[in-house]
């Protein structure tokens, strides 16, 4: 009976179920934008549809039955279908409030759901996420500003050192904002495992996988092929993964130049 009343109360909604809402779309989209890279834009669409058909289809049928038929099939499904546009603009708001308020330079981010990345690495790269993580980790897709520039624009040294700075200033805010307790997820043509380098970062925070893509599809970003990679970028400080020293405390980022 005290274990029940327990849950009544203090166990009744924990914090980090906050996290939930976005993690919907923090799937479906990654695996869709992923999809169009592999098989073309139309099948990825189609399998988009239909994967969010299929939820407006299954949340309608809930609540039908669960309203003991009071509310009929038509309105569950504008129920549903509210909803699934409830959780979209929860997943546009996190995100945009993230990038707005650390006002980034060369990066930016979405919230992406920990099951999608799971996946995209069985299915791209054969490979499994073998991370410590806790409760309060939290997961977000990185992309790269003008990251053409630094791959073929900038020629000069001091260029390239700029970018890096500006991506590190990037870091630090985004530490600064959210902790480090993060874990980054990366998609790209071409790696940019040297660039995190040159912007702080040490070699053992970043796992880089090659992936399954033909890289003739690379030619979608520009007139070079570029095999795909998949960037799994730890922010959380060298021997912090298991709860060693205080996560927030310690800066992820080694000083550059």
């Amino acid at each position: 009976m005290q274990t029940y009343l327990k849950l009544l109360t203090v166990g009744l909604v924990r914090s980090h179920s906050f996290y939930l809402p976005p993690s919907y779309f923090g799937t479906i989209l990654p695996i869709t934008a992923t999809a169009t890279i592999m098989y073309g834009l139309l099948p990825a669409l189609v399998g988009g549809a239909i994967y969010i058909v299929s939820t407006v289809a299954f949340f309608a049928l809930i609540i039908h039955l669960f309203s003991a038929f009071l509310v009929d099939l038509y309105m569950a499904a504008s129920l549903s279908a509210i909803m699934l546009v409830t959780l979209f603009i929860i997943w546009v708001s996190t995100s945009f409030r993230i990038n707005y308020e650390a006002n980034f330079k060369r990066i930016r981010l979405h919230y992406i759901s920990r099951s999608a990345i799971i996946f995209l690495m069985m299915w791209l790269s054969n490979k499994l996420f073998d991370l410590d993580i806790t409760t309060n980790t939290k997961f977000l897709e990185i992309r790269l500003k003008n990251y053409q520039d630094y791959q073929g624009g900038i020629r000069d040294e001091q260029g390239k050192r700029e970018f890096a700075r500006e991506i590190y200033t990037d870091f630090v805010r985004l530490t600064g904002l959210m902790g480090n307790d993060i874990i980054l997820y990366g998609f790209s043509a071409g790696s940019f495992e040297k660039l995190l380098v040159e912007a702080g970062m040490e070699k053992s925070q970043i796992k880089v996988f090659k992936t399954i893509i033909p890289s003739q599809h690379s030619l979608v970003y520009g007139k070079f092929e570029r095999n795909f990679y998949i960037h799994i970028i730890d922010l959380r400080s060298i021997g912090t993964s298991r709860g060693l020293v205080k996560r927030n405390n310690v800066s992820p980022l080694r000083p550059i130049k």
